[in-house]
């Protein structure tokens, strides 16, 4: 393999690589994400969780139906 070829290669994988990273930066810039906040210590808790992670108070979640 010439290295003129393997320069085209690594060009075209870095540009693949570039283009993946493009899109998951607008697929993540693009969520709209509901952050919930533990009513005793104000970390970032997941929806649902029954503990917090930080300060490991029980969380109740109002009932959905």
């Amino acid at each position: 393999m010439s290295q003129s070829t393997k320069n085209n290669f690594l060009d075209f994988l870095t540009l693949i690589g570039f283009g993946y990273l493009f899109v998951w930066i607008l697929q993540m810039l693009g969520k709209e994400k509901t952050v919930y906040s533990c009513p005793n210590c104000n970390n970032d808790i997941e929806f649902n969780a029954t503990t917090c992670p930080n300060c490991h108070v029980q969380l109740k979640w109002p009932a959905t139906t």
